[in-house]
């Protein structure tokens, strides 16, 4: 089952009858990635972080329904790269659609993101002129701020992301890391969005026992609700994964530092919080106006939209 064919484009929590962690969650997720100079190196390949797929409807026309997607990440990942003078090229990693074939690199410039003032999120319209094998989270799928009620501190949640050590070789290999919501927002957390010697952010988060590593930073954290509690199951993205907590080993504060196996998570209403942002509004009503005056190869080169009758699901338009 794929998420932008269903009609009225029904989301994840409306498809309970697939199996819970089918491969549809793997295919939310690509990799942010970049190639790396570096003094007496030859130049490789770095991996930045994870990024997952969004789509916002931007023109609904008899029987159809047009989408953007959008590829959203932690920002710090990107403010890292924009600070590196040895990394170049940022792009986001996909497979084809076809699986014989090399995933695709799409240019990702620093400069074409939309960054949140205060929050740990970045967006980019996805632009691919090739099919690729991808699922997008529509609007119901993600966590609403009036829904944070629905979750509480034992809850399972899992996340899809990279795994720096095997990320893929023809193909990129996202993999599902699993464990328990630990703490619900109450109080701002203190995150690091920008390098130091800028000071920590307040930030709104939730705390997740699930150990995570570099390299996973913007994976989509999902939920599972089933445990007898009044209301229709549920199956929501809470968010992406800013990065985890670390502790000192041993006594004083001369020891090493681990990972405390605590994940910090920026709620998914942050996300949608910029996706409708004033300036992204303005974007997409622009995107919305050249379909609407029947411009779709300048819109498939240009904006990221095409009309794929295919389903093609980076981007596109939904029969209603």
């Amino acid at each position: 089952m794929r998420m932008h064919r269903w009609p009225g484009a029904a989301g994840i929590s409306d498809r309970l009858d697939v199996l819970l962690y089918e491969d549809q969650f793997r295919k939310v997720a690509g990799f942010l990635v970049a190639d790396e100079d570096r003094p007496s190196r030859e130049s490789r390949l770095s991996a930045r972080g994870t990024v997952v797929f969004v789509r916002v409807p931007i023109l609904e026309l008899p029987g159809e329904v047009w989408h953007l997607t959008y590829a959203v990440t932690a920002l710090h990942c990107l403010l890292r790269f924009n600070e590196d003078s040895a990394l170049s090229k940022l792009r986001i990693r996909v497979n084809r659609r076809d699986k014989s074939l090399r995933y695709v690199d799409v240019p990702a410039p620093f400069a074409k993101w939309h960054k949140h003032e205060t929050e740990d999120v970045a967006a980019i319209p996805v632009i691919s002129r090739q099919p690729v094998d991808i699922e997008s989270m529509g609007p119901s799928d993600l966590l609403q701020e009036s829904e944070r009620h629905r979750y509480r501190p034992g809850d399972e949640v899992f996340l899809s992301g990279l795994f720096s050590y095997h990320p893929g070789n023809k193909v990129i290999e996202p993999i599902l890391r699993f464990g328990h919501l630990s703490l619900v927002p109450r109080e701002p957390v203190s995150i690091r969005i920008k390098s130091e010697p800028e000071p920590l952010a307040k930030c709104e988060a939730f705390l997740v026992e699930a150990q995570t590593w570099e390299g996973q930073s913007g994976s989509p954290v999902f939920a599972y609700e089933d445990n007898g509690r009044p209301g229709p199951l549920s199956m929501k993205m809470i968010g992406i994964a800013h990065g985890y907590t670390t502790e000192r080993l041993g006594a004083g504060a001369t020891g090493p530092y681990v990972n405390a196996g605590i994940t910090v998570v920026v709620p998914a209403y942050r996300v949608w919080e910029l996706l409708t942002r004033g300036d992204v509004v303005d974007d997409q009503n622009r995107r919305a106006a050249e379909i609407r005056n029947g411009e779709p190869k300048r819109i498939v080169q240009a904006s990221g939209v095409t009309d794929s009758e295919d389903g093609n699901p980076e981007l596109g338009r939904f029969r209603g």
